[in-house]
This record gives structure tokens, C-alpha cells and sequence, in this order.
């Protein structure tokens, strides 16, 4: 059983990042182009990905796709106003939140 160092660990957080920064520019992309549900598809799955992620506490990532996406169901009218404050808008503050204060410990 392989044991990852702290440089091995950091890395592999870094190109978890760069790979979903990456879904999140192609859904954005996506979006641009007016396909919406593509769009929504690339978006919620990177929510459910990074809900379920390592990230490093000062990455608001998570934070930022869960706003877009609730921005996006928002403009589509895809889901109930209710479900998309519950289940993005609110929890994208929440998450932005922990991050932040997780950062200020830091300092």
C-alpha cells in the first residue's frame, strides 16, 4: 500500500482544481452558446463532485459553481425558487463562509 507524502497529497489537490476549473469553464461555455441543458448537466455534476471533494480550505470553488448553478437554474426556471435558494444559493454563502473563516485562522 503506497503511502502519498504531503507534496504527493498537495499535488494531487492541485490537478483536482485545475481539472474541475476545467468543467467548470466548458459549462460555461456551454451556457454562452445557449445550451442550457448541457450547461445545467456539466454544472450539477461538478457541484455533486466537489460536494463529495478534499478541497483545500481557502479553494472557494465549490462555493462558486454551486452559485452559478443556482444563478442558472434561477434564469432557466429549471427548479422551484425554494429548492434552488435551499440547495445552492444558501449553501454557496455557507460554504463561502467556512472558507473564509477558515482562512482567517490560518493567519
Amino acid at each position: 500500500e503506497a503511502v502519498v507524502g504531503e507534496d504527493g497529497l498537495l499535488e494531487s489537490q492541485q490537478k483536482s482544481l485545475v481539472h474541475w476549473e476545467h468543467v467548470k469553464m466548458k459549462a460555461e461555455l456551454f451556457w454562452s452558446r445557449k445550451e442550457v441543458d448541457n450547461a445545467l448537466r456539466l454544472i450539477k455534476l461538478l457541484c455533486e463532485d466537489l460536494s463529495q471533494a478534499n478541497l483545500p480550505p481557502s479553494s472557494l470553488l465549490y462555493s462558486k459553481a454551486l452559485l452559478l448553478c443556482g444563478n442558472w437554474l434561477a434564469e432557466s426556471q429549471s427548479e422551484s425558487p425554494s429548492q434552488i435558494m435551499t440547495q445552492y444559493l444558501e449553501k454557496a454563502i455557507s460554504e463561502a463562509a467556512q472558507t473564509n473563516s477558515s482562512k482567517r485562522r490560518k493567519s
